[in-house]
């Protein structure tokens, strides 16, 4: 029962959505590279979306 409420609806889909706008072509070109799942998400992926996370993180801390 916990782990559907880990997280709000709102906060997935803004992060869903800042996931999803990033090209295709940056990942595919790891790939091609011999970059695998785990260093495109780490390398490529989670510094493009910092600041989205920032302020999903934002939003937590200010959360009642």
């Amino acid at each position: 029962m916990l782990i559907p409420m880990a997280i709000s609806v709102f906060n997935l889909i803004i992060v869903r959505t800042s996931f999803i706008s990033l090209p295709d072509s940056l990942e595919e070109s790891a790939q091609l590279d011999g970059a695998g799942h785990i260093t495109i998400l780490v390398k490529i992926v989670l510094p493009l979306c910092k600041a989205t996370l920032a302020v999903i993180a934002l939003f937590y801390a200010v959360q009642k």
